[in-house]
């Protein structure tokens, strides 16, 4: 499934990423990601790492970006982002429950 996710250009982050030329800066980008997939997924799960993230074109302040996650073994779920179909950002989280370990 596809979900849609955009960052409001008065996000308090943006004036200073950068200054004329603002960015949705990878750490949001990445918050974002993680507050959909708990949407989205009707989990809570704790996360306990991105052992990798990928950002290969900006994301601008107001633009849509589409992504997909794809649960995986040992609680690790990967995301793809794309904006007008193009690959902007791709990773790998990893979600532990609240009450114990990562997933198996």
């Amino acid at each position: 499934m596809v979900h849609s996710i955009c960052v409001d250009p008065e996000h308090p982050s943006l004036p200073g990423h950068f200054p004329g030329q603002a960015i949705v800066p990878g750490v949001v980008l990445l918050s974002e990601l993680i507050d959909c997939y708990r949407q989205t997924s009707g989990r809570d799960d704790r996360l306990v790492g991105v052992p990798m993230a990928k950002f290969k074109k900006p994301l601008l302040p107001g633009q849509h970006c589409e992504v997909e996650f794809d649960e995986r073994a040992g609680g690790k779920t990967a995301f793809v982002c794309y904006r007008d179909n193009e690959e902007i950002a791709s990773g790998t989280f990893i979600f532990a429950s609240r009450d114990g370990d990562a997933e198996s």
